[in-house]
């Protein structure tokens, strides 16, 4: 008779660099109000409101109407779920909830990323039918699309930022020398971190753009708040089919600021 083969343990992986979740803030949170109701809070102070006036004059420069100055902002939380269903021979529960769990780490950056990009069926989304488009409704080069986002950035936000792109057009930014590392991160020539993810490059009314054009996008600085790893439904058993089923979740709250922007960029001729 053959010897069975020895088992071992799997292998440990290392998480993809460059996503969101590499890139952005991380919050772990505890509670549950947040899990339900969101957030809210203030935006950083706003860019363009300094205006130029003479030493010489003594009369209180005209900002016109003015506003209120305060911009608060309410982010929504979103659940990421996945469903382990399996054969219990040989296994413990603790296999099924450790599987479970490690499915959903394994696969809950490119689902946030796809999500927050236009899918979410509740605001924020980074693109949206209102937001500014700096290079118009043309294509134009990688370099172009890089350098105008940054520029929006710089006049429009307070801090530092965060370009978008889909994770498939990177090479065309290193080659065109739109990218650069840093210290493990990608970031533009001015140093902006770039999120590398698996976003569907759609436009900001959802429209898939033509053969060889993608859409990149600017926003804020990104910070993610997310529970730990919680068992939905933690082995349950159908006899009939001899499956033990485990569903792993967390919730998450992604804010950018309630600020973005997007670019079409034609990646054909690199």
């Amino acid at each position: 008779m053959p010897l069975p083969p020895v088992w071992v343990p799997p292998h440990q992986t290392s998480p993809p660099a460059h996503g969101l979740l590499s890139v952005a803030d991380v919050l772990p949170e505890s509670g549950s109000h947040w899990q339900i109701a969101g957030v809210e809070y203030d935006c950083p102070a706003r860019v363009g409101e300094v205006v130029v006036g003479s030493v010489a004059c003594p009369d209180d420069p005209d900002f016109g109407d003015g506003d209120e100055g305060f911009d608060p902002r309410t982010d929504v939380p979103v659940r990421l779920s996945t469903v382990l269903a399996a054969k219990p021979v040989g296994r413990t529960l603790d296999d099924f909830r450790v599987l479970a769990r490690e499915q959903l780490r394994a696969g809950e950056g490119p689902a946030l990323e796809q999500v927050l990009w236009s899918t979410h069926d509740t605001d924020p989304r980074f693109m949206h039918e209102d937001m500014p488009t700096p290079t118009g409704l043309v294509a134009v080069g990688v370099l172009d699309a890089v350098g105008a986002l940054d520029a929006w950035l710089y006049n429009h936000y307070a801090g530092t930022g965060m370009i978008h792109v889909p994770r498939k057009i990177v090479g065309h930014l290193v080659k065109a020398k739109a990218v650069r590392h840093d210290g493990g991160r990608l970031v533009t020539q001015l140093g902006t971190p770039v999120v590398a993810g698996a976003y569907p490059g759609t436009g900001p009314e959802d429209q898939t753009p033509d053969a060889g054009q993608v859409w990149i996008a600017a926003t804020g600085d990104v910070r993610v708040r997310r529970t730990e790893v919680l068992q939905a439904t933690d082995g349950d058993f159908d006899p009939a089919t001899n499956t033990v089923t485990t569903i792993a979740q967390r919730i998450y709250v992604a804010s950018w600021d309630g600020l973005s922007a997007a670019a079409l960029v034609d990646v054909k001729e690199l």
